[in-house]
């Protein structure tokens, strides 16, 4: 009988998690429509208006007198808009000194959910696009526009994340604590309830309080490991706490730990190197030189506790960095 009934329970969080895949896979197909349809429309709005650039070319070839119309063209960003929310492309008729609008056309992702604008100017690294909808994504949180309460909680991590890579640290602390009260009221094992762990962690690790960002980094990294089955973009955020935390116990002289923590990021992101141009630019832009950094604070080739500089085009420095690395992270990707 016991047996059945577990069988039940496993049963059911085997549907559960299925169902959760089918919706997530749901939500990107409509975001891949959106972003098509996009496409579609630009193409088509833009094809219009070289097709009246073409139509004009016989106005600007004819004799160039003030009594013969002329074409010209005026690019500007939507009104009430962000600029990289869309292009507006007005044509006009320009004949007896008086001009007249002919054909405009834009293409603006203001009426876009708010959750999915912030969603994706984080993921594309526009944290100030992102945060310029903090205000729109409360509001739709209070009417009830956003699917859930779990997502809302979701964005404002992202919010969060925004705000403290702009430096803005005491904002980007007051979108953290709104994810973890709501994220705390519905149960510490939600989906990405690890992520605000990470925020927490980041948070201090940005204002210097490495002891406290070491502990939150510790505890995204349990809850972390315990999550669903992780996608490449959840496995990237692994990879940054794991890099974070390495950071943190590097700047509270714990060099084991430090390592450790950055061979594991250096583990996830090399994996991910062939398949993701996210996995790349972080590998070159943040990991790379923090395993530079171990590199140094190693005290490698140093002498009365000095750390010896590494001098660019030095033939033995960077030959000693390399022999370093291959001894501890193995062959460079």
């Amino acid at each position: 009988m016991e047996d059945n009934k577990n069988d039940m329970v496993e049963k059911r969080g085997i549907e559960e998690e299925r169902d959760i895949e089918d919706k997530k896979k749901k939500e990107d197909e409509k975001k891949e429509e959106d972003e098509k349809r996009i496409v579609d429309n630009l193409k088509t709005g833009i094809g219009v208006v070289m097709a009246l650039f073409l139509l004009g070319l016989p106005l600007f070839n004819m004799n160039q007198s003030e009594n013969m119309p002329r074409i010209s063209f005026s690019f500007n960003q939507p009104q009430g808009s962000n600029p990289k929310n869309g292009l507006q492309v007005t044509v006009n008729q320009i004949s007896g000194g008086k001009t007249s609008e002919l054909y405009s056309f834009k293409e603006s992702r203001m009426s876009y959910p708010s959750d999915e604008l912030v969603e994706s100017y984080h993921r594309m690294g526009y944290y100030e696009e992102a945060v310029s909808y903090a205000e729109s994504v409360q509001r739709d949180i209070e009417n009830g526009k956003i699917e859930s309460v779990v997502r809302g909680a979701w964005i404002n991590g992202l919010l969060a994340d925004s705000y403290l890579e702009l430096g803005d640290y005491e904002e980007g602390k007051r979108f953290i604590d709104n994810a973890i009260n709501v994220y705390r009221e519905m149960g510490e094992e939600k989906e990405n309830y690890y992520y605000v762990y990470y925020l927490q962690g980041k948070y201090y690790l940005k204002t210097e309080q490495y002891e406290d960002a070491a502990a939150y980094m510790e505890q995204a990294l349990e809850y972390v490991d315990h999550s669903r089955k992780k996608t490449t973009w959840d496995e990237m955020r692994e990879a940054y706490i794991y890099c974070d935390a390495g950071i943190a116990y590097r700047k509270l002289e714990n060099p084991d730990r430090a390592e450790s923590c950055i061979k594991k990021a250096y583990e996830i992101v090399s994996e991910k190197m062939l398949e993701s141009e996210i996995a790349n630019v972080y590998y070159k832009d943040v990991l790379e030189p923090e395993i530079r950094e171990l590199f140094h604070a190693s005290g490698n080739g140093a002498e009365d506790g000095e750390v010896k500089e590494e001098i660019s085009g030095e033939s033995g420095g960077e030959k000693e960095y390399e022999q370093w690395f291959s001894e501890r992270f193995g062959e460079e990707t």
